[in-house]
Formats: C-alpha cells, sequence, structure tokens
C-alpha cells in the first residue's frame, strides 16, 4: 500500500495508492483554485459556481446527466468540492469501470461547455443553498465564526459567495477564472484502488496531454490577520444558543498544529471523552458538541461548536475553557486519543474515498500528501509536553474568539 508520486508527461503529479484486497478505485482532480483566488466583490463564490458549472455538460458528454450516468451506471459515486484553497473533482467506481474515471474527469477539466443557457438556473442552485445554510443555525454560526476567526484574511471568504455576485455571472466571467487558475502547475492527480499502476499511467497521460502546462500565475491571496479576543452575538427567531469558540493557529502543516489536533480528540474525540461527559452527560447542557481543527496552508483554527439553552449558554463557555485548561498535560487522555486517532486512520484506509479525500486536503495545506507510516509516525511521536506548550500559547482566553447565534431574547 506504498504512497506513490508518479510524473505524468505533461510534468504533473499523479498520487498514486494500490490497494489490492478491495473491488474499487477512487480517482480525483486536485485544483489550487478556490475563493482566496477571487477577486471581490465581482468573482465572489465563482470558485465554487464553476465547479457547479463542470457538471452542466462537456463535449463528449453535452448534458449534467451523460456526465453523471456515466458513473452512476455502474453503481459509482460522482462529486465536487470547492473550499478557500481549491477545488476537488472526484469519482469512486467499481475497478473494472476505471477508464470511465480518466476520461469524465479530462472532460470536465480540460472540455466543459459551460452552457450559457444554463447558468442562470444553476446559479438559482447555488442562492437555495447559501439560503439553507442561512436558514440552519449551526451551520450559519459556523460560516460567520470563518468570517470572524480569519478576519483580515482571504479566508474570511464565504465559498459561497453572495446572491448578487452569483447571479451576475457571465460564460465570460467562467471561462477569464479558468484560464487564469485551471492550467497544469496547479492541477494534482489521485487515484487509489485496485488499478495497476501501468494503466492508470496510460490512462492519465492519454486523457490530460493536452492540458495547459504553466502559462498563469501560482501567487496567493492573503491578507492580515487578527489575534485578539473578539466576541459577535447574532439574534435570530431560533430556540437554542449555537456558538463556537475558537482560536487562530499557524500554517495546517505546524507541529504545534499537529498537536493541537491530537489535543482535539484529547477533549472531543467521542462520547466517552471530557466534552461529551462533561457538558452533556454531567450537566445536561446540549445535544451536540464538536471539536476540531481546520487546516489551511498559511493559517488554522481549533474550535469548539457546541448548541445549548439560552439561559445557560455561558455556563457551557466556561465548562468549555475549564476542560481545556485541565486536560491540556493529561497523559491518559494523550494515550487515548493517540489510540483513537490510529485506528480511525486504520478503519479509513479499508475506503479509497477517504484515503483519497484526505490526500487532497493534504495536498492544498503542505503541498504533498502524506504516507500512512508517516502519519502513525506523526502521532505517535506527539509528546504531553508539546500538547501543553501549543494549548498555553495559542489557545489563552485572550486570543479567543466567539460566534454566538441565539434567540431575540438572548441576555
Amino acid at each position: 500500500m506504498e504512497l506513490k508520486e508518479i510524473v505524468l508527461d505533461n510534468k504533473i503529479s499523479l498520487f498514486y495508492i494500490h490497494i489490492l484486497q478491495i473491488n474499487t478505485v477512487a480517482s480525483g482532480v486536485l485544483v489550487k483554485a478556490g475563493t482566496r483566488h477571487e477577486i471581490w466583490p465581482k468573482e465572489a463564490g465563482i470558485a465554487h459556481a464553476l465547479e457547479h458549472m463542470r457538471f452542466q455538460g462537456t463535449q463528449l458528454f453535452p448534458t449534467s446527466r451523460d456526465i453523471s450516468a456515466l458513473i452512476e451506471d455502474d453503481g459509482g459515486v460522482i462529486n465536487a468540492w470547492t473550499s478557500g484553497e481549491g477545488t476537488f473533482f472526484w469519482q469512486k467506481i467499481p475497478a473494472t469501470a476505471f477508464a470511465k474515471s480518466p476520461l469524465l474527469l479530462s472532460q470536465q477539466l480540460l472540455h466543459p461547455l459551460i452552457p450559457e443557457k444554463k447558468i442562470a438556473t444553476e446559479m438559482q442552485n447555488i442562492v437555495q443553498e447559501i439560503r439553507m445554510v442561512k436558514d440552519d443555525p449551526s451551520h450559519f454560526a459556523l460560516r460567520e465564526f470563518g468570517h470572524l476567526i480569519y478576519s483580515g484574511h482571504v479566508l474570511s471568504r464565504d465559498v459561497l459567495g453572495t446572491e448578487e455576485s452569483v447571479t451576475s455571472f457571465t460564460r465570460p466571467d467562467f471561462m477569464n477564472f479558468s484560464d487564469r487558475l485551471y492550467f497544469g502547475q496547479r492541477m494534482r492527480f489521485i487515484v487509489v484502488g485496485n488499478v495497476p499502476e501501468l494503466d492508470v499511467v496510460r490512462s492519465f497521460n492519454s486523457y490530460f496531454h493536452d492540458v495547459k502546462a504553466s502559462d498563469g500565475s501560482l501567487e496567493e491571496n492573503t491578507g492580515n490577520l487578527k489575534t485578539e479576543k473578539r466576541e459577535v452575538i447574532h439574534k435570530r427567531q431560533i430556540e437554542q444558543v449555537h456558538m463556537v469558540v475558537g482560536y487562530l493557529l499557524g500554517a495546517g502543516d505546524a507541529r504545534s498544529v499537529t498537536a493541537l489536533s491530537v489535543f482535539a480528540n484529547m477533549i472531543g474525540g467521542g462520547m466517552s471523552f471530557p466534552l461529551f461527559q462533561t457538558v452533556r452527560d454531567k450537566h445536561g447542557l446540549c445535544y451536540q458538541i464538536d471539536c476540531s481543527v481546520d487546516k489551511n496552508k498559511d493559517c488554522s483554527t481549533f474550535y469548539i461548536y457546541v448548541g445549548t439553552n439560552p439561559a445557560k449558554y455561558r455556563d457551557a463557555e466556561n465548562l468549555i475553557l475549564q476542560i481545556i485548561k485541565e486536560c491540556k498535560n493529561n497523559r491518559q487522555l494523550l494515550e487515548r486519543a493517540k489510540s483513537l486517532v490510529l485506528g480511525r486512520l486504520s478503519m479509513s484506509y479499508e475506503n479509497p474515498a477517504s484515503i483519497m479525500q484526505v490526500m487532497a486536503q493534504q495536498i492544498l495545506y503542505r503541498g504533498h500528501p502524506k504516507t500512512k507510516v508517516e502519519m502513525i509516525r506523526e502521532i505517535e511521536s506527539i509528546t504531553i509536553g508539546e500538547v501543553e506548550e501549543a494549548v498555553s500559547t495559542y489557545l489563552s482566553e485572550i486570543y479567543q474568539n466567539t460566534l454566538i447565534v441565539g434567540p431575540e431574547s438572548l441576555a
């Protein structure tokens, strides 16, 4: 199950893992073209909107139904996502039907129709997506927390854009963004599953031989981050408080961020860990409480989300802060968290799509995916001293950012 980096004839890297024990294969094309590369406000949300339009027909598959049916008729799954850092087009399909994957990916990436007659309809679908997020208080809270914690940086931008910008997009807008960012040096290919290396290389060399090489800019938009204590409250016609408590971290590949990723599992790895046991099981303050780390190329965040009683949301917040302080030097929790992370890593290797998604994220924030052995060694090597230092340095109350969405009567 060795991770290989293969440089194709077009000079683009293909990351490949051959897994003999399964009968499926996951394939994808990652493009470093995300929200941070947009020109705001005119292009707000265009990276995500262009992802949608690449499902609206290609030269060989002229309709959205043709595109989806090619994969789904063999029982496969086809999808894509866009983030602040990039866009990822991917499929999972029986290994016997693998030849369809690079063919369709090349059509979507190199030969999309971007049909003018479909733009207005598809942009209205995105408008509904924007409104859906606004109507869901937990999603709205997490989105607004992103605006808050990354304030001053391009990662604070909403991936979906705005209703005004999305409904203004024209075909020339999409083609301009595509020409500016969809070229070889910004692309990476990923294949994980039971397909021989020779077949993979031949297919991607054949279908992607005419990809543009390097006639665009690799410059990244950034911004100025603010490391200060902030709290924002949104009042709406809802019953619960949806609260996100978080902190700004360094680059996604920093050792301290890895230590804090382990710490997130030390306190929030599951129902037997302190956040659930204390805030929910002992005090009855919530139904859902989650802890996570969002990793990006130049900055990351550690955050905890909780949905709680409006009369006791400060109690929930104080308990969260207490847990952070009390658990940062708990060796037993560290060992439990390591076992949890390593066990879940092992189970993820039963699903090629899960492996592929992790690889895509790692390419975005560190430029290169890690091998399974590298990930295991990295987790095993984290010490309680590193965890305690990272928590003390980054998860200080003086840097705490809190986003609260609550009822209009919230005190």
